[in-house]
């Protein structure tokens, strides 16, 4: 036979339980099952180590054992501490000494501190055996930060490879190729951060399409608020792609400004110092 049971089912079982679990055991059965199972600890912390606690570790407190609560927030607390150590390390001690372009190193705190929110996260599940409300409040906590770190290091490396590709030899550092690459690291950057935030609103059960047709009116919004500053935007955008001039050409506009073409940006292009006015007739 198969018993079949609905998710509301499976959460009110802790309900049913304290209703009956006043009642006298039958002849036989194991006694305390339930406080057994729960107050237990994963395969990670041996057995004998809880049953040698005093017994006010053994008290519960909401739904947990004093142990319990003890073993999460020192996980948590070794798991802040390891993440400031390699924080310390890597930006405090060693970001004065790294000359390097590629600057690798700086991924180092973001992905310890997503490592240790997920390792932390099924440690506390699976070895502490938080269970219930607690469990829940403290996997939405773990899971936040996870995607925290997770959009610091689509950032970082963003960061890291505009600045190896336009720091390389083989670019003007403002240049039209320069800027290209740039823009589409930037680009990419943002459409990762994007993928991230769609993803974690779903594992945390937002309604998605809701928040972002809200983002969509917003933009419009914000659109037409900054029209020109939008039209420079796509204006430069379209310089770096279609390539009329380059940095260091001399041109001549046809309201009579020449110069010569120091820098070219997504907003603006910069003349040199040698730009000058038409006479006037």
């Amino acid at each position: 036979k198969e018993f079949l049971f609905t998710p509301g089912t499976v959460d009110r079982l802790p309900k049913f339980y304290k209703r009956v679990r006043h009642l006298p055991y039958k002849p036989g059965a194991p006694e305390n099952t339930y406080e057994s199972y729960i107050y237990s600890p994963g395969w990670m912390i041996p057995y004998g180590w809880v049953e040698g606690l005093p017994d006010w570790a053994s008290i519960p407190f909401f739904d947990q054992a004093l142990w319990q609560w003890l073993g999460m927030a020192f996980s948590i607390l070794f798991g802040a501490l390891v993440v400031w150590l390699v924080y310390w390390l890597g930006y405090r001690r060693f970001r004065k000494r790294d000359a390097s372009v590629w600057q690798v190193g700086r991924l180092l705190f973001p992905i310890s501190g997503m490592v240790l929110s997920m390792l932390i996260g099924r440690f506390i599940d699976l070895q502490i055996n938080i269970t219930g409300t607690v469990l829940t409040v403290v996997s939405v906590v773990l899971d936040l930060s996870f995607f925290v770190f997770a959009g610091i290091i689509i950032v970082v490396l963003g960061n890291i490879l505009v600045r190896g590709f336009t720091a390389s030899t083989r670019f003007k550092p403002k240049g039209i190729d320069a800027n290209l690459i740039t823009l589409i690291l930037r680009v990419s950057t943002l459409i990762l951060i994007f993928g991230l935030v769609w993803y974690a609103a779903g594992d945390f059960g937002l309604p998605v399409t809701a928040i972002f047709a809200s983002a969509g009116v917003v933009g419009v919004a914000v659109a037409l608020a900054a029209r020109e500053t939008l039209a420079n935007f796509f204006g430069g955008v379209s310089v770096l792609l279609d390539r009329p001039f380059r940095t260091g050409d001399y041109i001549v506009l046809d309201s009579g400004e020449r110069g010569e073409v120091m820098e070219i940006g997504l907003r603006s292009t910069r003349p040199g110092p040698n730009r000058r006015q038409p006479p006037h007739a």
